[in-house]
């Protein structure tokens, strides 16, 4: 019995020491407890979510306040009017009744240095008021339509180009009532006139100065020159076309 005590004994004490070299082969775990002190570290993306309201603009770097984008647009077209160049006005010399008058107007400026040229300019005048029969088919039935016009006394023409062609005219008149008497007129013949307003224009002779040759005389020179010609005016107006006298 004592031998078999001895070899539990001995058996017990070989499993005591095998537990415990296995207990020692386990990892250990250190608890570090949190200290406010420590800066918690993150990563570089992290911060990007985390920080939403950092920029990666440099803080030294100017930026510019814009209160909407009808402002920016606005300015932006402030600037380009601002740099549209303005354009030069020539100088008109006339209106001159003959064309010898002008003549010697150009002459008397070449001979101080200044050139000049000469312009037949329409201009715009009064509207008239046409009294017409509407256009015929053809020519033929128009100057038939003539014949028998004339044979009842009433003066009138075959319209020979334009928007109506071929119609019969009765004049042309420079207020409406007349045209209208003219109309009540040709109706007591049995026939239904129409009336038609007409812009009308007329040419005139001017002398055109450009601006840089224009720019040799001096107002005192101007006034010496337009003494001479009592007849004409002396006025500015844009080159290009020399619209609107």
């Amino acid at each position: 019995m004592k031998a078999v005590f001895l070899c539990l004994l001995a058996v017990n004490a070989l499993l005591f020491a095998l537990a415990y070299m296995k207990e020692d082969k386990r990892p250990s775990v250190a608890v570090v407890k949190h200290d406010p002190t420590i800066l918690k570290v993150s990563l570089l993306s992290e911060r990007a979510v985390d920080s939403p309201l950092e920029s990666s603009v440099p803080l030294s770097q100017p930026r510019v306040a814009v209160e909407s984008v009808e402002d920016l647009a606005a300015a932006e077209v402030d600037d380009n009017q601002a740099e549209e160049p303005k354009e030069d006005l020539c100088t008109l010399l006339g209106p001159f009744d003959k064309l010898l008058q002008a003549e010697y107007a150009v002459e008397h400026l070449a001979s101080i240095e200044v050139a000049s040229e000469i312009k037949n300019l329409e201009i715009p005048g009064d509207p008239g008021f046409w009294v017409y029969l509407k256009p015929l088919p053809s020519r033929k039935e128009a100057l038939r339509k003539l014949h028998e016009l004339q044979a009842k006394g009433i003066d009138s023409y075959v319209i020979p180009k334009g928007d109506i062609v071929n119609g019969i005219s009765f004049g042309m008149y420079s207020r409406d009532s007349s045209a209208k008497v003219r109309q009540a007129e040709v109706a007591e013949y049995g026939y239904q006139a129409e009336i038609k307003e007409v812009v009308r224009s007329y040419e005139e002779t001017w002398v055109v100065v450009n601006p840089v040759e224009a720019q040799k005389m001096n107002n005192e020179a101007w006034q010496s020159f337009m003494n001479k010609r009592k007849d004409v005016e002396r006025r500015e107006n844009y080159c290009p076309g020399v619209a609107s006298l």
